[in-house]
């Protein structure tokens, strides 16, 4: 259910969104995945049935090889839907994780 509703919020956020089905290419095959990946700007692929080792390993594979980033959990989408959300909003501040957790630490005190 997370994923249908990132999944909403990346279309209400005006992003363009594609999807494909497994059953559509054959996912263990580099060159169809790259052809599938080569317009897009980042993959997500959060594999839920049986085979999903062999399955990610072929996404991951032939997406990095197209030089594009890859998502492989659902919290790492959602982060980076906020993340680009911030960005639009001219809100982003890069600070190491250090520094991120001592203020974090610091907030709690």
């Amino acid at each position: 259910m997370l994923g249908q509703d990132l999944v909403t919020r990346v279309l209400r956020d005006g992003h363009d969104l594609v999807a494909v089905d497994r059953d559509a290419i054959d996912i263990t095959d580099p060159a169809s995945v790259a052809q599938i990946v080569r317009d897009v700007d980042v993959v997500v692929n959060t594999p839920a049935s049986h085979g999903t080792r062999a399955d990610g390993y072929a996404i991951r594979t032939a997406t990095t090889s197209a030089g594009k980033t890859i998502l492989t959990t659902v919290q790492a989408f959602a982060a980076a839907v906020q993340a680009i959300a911030a960005m639009r909003r001219g809100e982003e501040d890069v600070v190491s994780l250090q520094e991120y957790d001592a203020a974090r630490l610091a907030r709690r005190s």
